[in-house]
């Protein structure tokens, strides 16, 4: 009986449905398995061959589209009543769970399908925002802003249009604290609203996932395969991003940067009051000044600042019959404002060292935040990386990695293929240190293409790999000829 494969590539793989991939038509998995059905006494035409081709973007949203394209294809197949079996390399793998979470959401338990198999692959755990906004798309981020905009004018204009409320008992000049708990309350409604509708929305979630997830389980958990060397550098990168905590901002980070602004404080703000003109007549109307003295017909500029320490000052202390003070005042200006500039730099100092330690502690979480969101392609929102691990956390059965004699051939292939990349670069490095770049050449002296350097990318190069994977997942001449499967 013909075994029908579909294979999902992962990250950075998309292309052609032909090729040398291990994925595509004609690639290095169907190649070896038509091969060792042949040497199982079995025809290589009991092989139906079926890639799946997303886009492979590093991206959360991608692969959930893409898991429910697969649904749909997974279905298609179901009915054909022919037994068949996916396998997904690296977020594959991530693309096959998330669409068997799908179709068990259509209540489709896939009775042909034998095997689901992923090979390195790192399946992302996350912590979901309860935050109704977060989770939102744009547009629907976009909505509920229009609506709290909209709500917060309603209110104003209620307030306005009726009087203070009067017609409600809102606001009443016998029960002034009342009145003001009462408007309080009008006002802060609508964020009272937002926040029970999130924790409500949130707790529905829960318990609808939770109760979905547990029905994944029970139709789909006996007929997983998960493959992967423990070594494997996409697994373990992803997770230690996922454990990770940045500390690039140290505590005094800010502290310096906020020091050597405040040494410009005081001569921008003298700048500035020559910008910034103000209406002399406005100025002597605030300080109530009415006739303008001989020194303020001497120095006239039209700023704020400059008039009142230059003007405003000398007047107010000569009206005051103070003239021999108004004179040291005058003398002494300099020495004040190397004062402020002093008191400016060394008050900012004292105050940055206490906020300082808070704005780099933000920043690196922050800066964490993104590091992990990268590594995980977390573009849904609402979403956060929490773990990374070699099955999804639905799964609850316990699982080993590949056998050691597996593993050990998958990381000599590997390293072999990483001594020649070493050996290649050392040339390139030769060339460029005697001769220099080519004239006319428009790539780079130092560029690479990483193909098998990589155990995560090594797994269908490896002979002793494929057929393990052969063994654990096509069915055996006797039991295809029943129709069931049984892993070897």
């Amino acid at each position: 009986m013909t075994c029908t494969i579909v294979a999902v590539h992962g990250t950075f793989a998309s292309g052609p449905p032909e090729g040398e991939q291990w994925w595509q038509t004609g690639g290095t998995l169907e190649k070896k398995f038509r091969i060792l059905l042949e040497n199982n006494g079995r025809s290589a035409e009991d092989l139906e061959w079926r890639p799946f081709i997303w886009d492979g973007a590093n991206s959360e949203a991608s692969r959930r589209a893409a898991a429910n394209r697969l649904a749909d294809e997974l279905i298609e197949l179901d009915s054909s009543a022919r037994p068949h079996l996916v396998i997904g390399h690296s977020h594959g793998g991530s693309v096959i769970a998330s669409a068997l979470v799908e179709l068990t959401r259509r209540q489709q338990s896939l009775s042909n399908l034998t095997h689901w198999v992923t090979v390195g692959s790192p399946f992302l755990a996350f912590n979901r925002s309860p935050s109704i906004f977060q989770r939102l798309g744009t547009i629907g981020q976009i909505i509920l802003i229009s609506i709290f905009v909209f709500a917060y004018l309603y209110i104003l204009f209620f307030i306005d249009a009726f009087d203070a409320l009067d017609a409600f008992g809102a606001v009443s000049e016998d029960n002034p604290v009342e009145s003001r708990l009462g408007v309080s309350l009008f006002i802060v409604a609508p964020v009272l609203v937002y926040f029970a509708a999130s924790r409500m929305w949130d707790f529905v979630s829960n318990r609808r996932d939770a109760s979905r997830l547990a029905k994944t389980q029970a139709l789909f958990q006996s007929r997983f395969v998960p493959l992967w060397h423990p070594d494997d550098e996409a697994i373990n990168g992803i997770g230690m991003a996922s454990r990770s905590k940045v500390e690039f901002f140290t505590k005094g980070f800010f502290a310096n940067i906020f020091s050597g602004v405040a040494l410009f404080v005081v001569p921008v703000l003298l700048v500035l009051s020559l910008v910034l003109n103000y209406d002399r007549n406005d100025v002597n109307a605030w300080l109530g000044i009415s006739d303008r003295s001989l020194l303020a017909g001497l120095f006239d500029p039209d700023n704020w600042l400059l008039y009142i320490v230059f003007v405003v000052v000398p007047e107010k202390l000569a009206e005051l019959d103070w003239t021999a003070l108004a004179t040291v005042y005058l003398w002494s200006i300099p020495f004040f404002l190397i004062g402020i500039s002093f008191a400016v730099f060394y008050g900012t100092k004292l105050l940055a060292a206490g906020v300082s330690p808070l704005l780099s502690s933000l920043l690196n979480r922050l800066t964490t935040s993104a590091i992990r969101t990268k590594a995980g392609g977390v573009d849904v929102g609402g979403l956060s990386l929490a773990s990374v691990d070699n099955v999804p956390g639905w799964i609850s059965d316990q699982h080993e990695p590949i056998p050691p004699e597996v593993a050990e051939q998958i990381k000599k292939r590997a390293d072999k293929m990483a001594a020649l990349l070493v050996s290649q670069f050392r040339e390139q490095l030769g060339t460029l240190s005697i001769g220099g770049v080519p004239t006319g050449s428009n790539s780079s002296p130092l560029e690479f293409e990483l193909a098998g350097e990589l155990i995560h990318t090594t797994y269908f190069d490896s002979d002793s790999f494929c057929s393990h994977l052969f063994q654990r997942v096509i069915p055996k001449p006797s039991d295809a000829e029943q129709g069931t499967s049984v892993e070897g």
